[in-house]
């Protein structure tokens, strides 16, 4: 009998010692800002970005920043297709939402860029009517122009 609640008392008193530990530690890694995931909530968070920016193009280093602050705007990449031009970062694959170099990092991000064919445009001949204030109109031919450039006129 003496045996029996010997033992009993020893259980009692290892069960009650670990829960006093355990207590403590969980007390203790509180007081000292650890978060439940382990991490130390005094120290600042630092996240990883990752840019893809597809065959091709010019590999770029993946860059650290500090949570809650904005991620520099990079130099645009190139790519060794002479009729691809770079038209921004995006936040998915498919290039639905434009990154907003504006807002404070708070994750891990993966940017991509987005490639889109080189607009060209082929010159044009036009024929240009003019008037002038003495009634008479003059009239040629212009060759090697693309809309939008402008000529000069030589005054006669």
């Amino acid at each position: 009998m003496k045996k029996s609640k010997l033992l009993i008392f020893l259980l009692a008193a290892v069960s009650s010692v670990s829960m006093i530990t355990a207590a403590t530690f969980s007390g203790c890694s509180r007081m000292a800002g650890i978060d439940d995931s382990g991490h130390n909530q005094n120290q600042t968070r630092t996240y990883t970005v990752k840019f893809v920016t597809g065959n091709g193009a010019s590999v770029m280093e993946d860059v650290e920043v500090e949570e809650g602050e904005k991620l520099a705007k990079p130099a645009n990449p190139t790519n060794s297709d002479p009729d691809l031009e770079f038209a921004g970062w995006y936040t998915d694959a498919t290039f639905t939402t434009e990154y907003n170099f504006d807002s404070a990092v708070t994750a891990n991000i993966t940017l991509y860029a987005k490639w889109e064919e080189k607009q060209t445009q082929t010159p044009v001949a036009a024929t240009v009517t003019i008037s002038c204030d003495t009634d008479s109109s003059v009239t040629g031919s212009i060759t090697g122009k693309k809309v939008g450039d402008s000529i000069t006129l030589a005054e006669v």
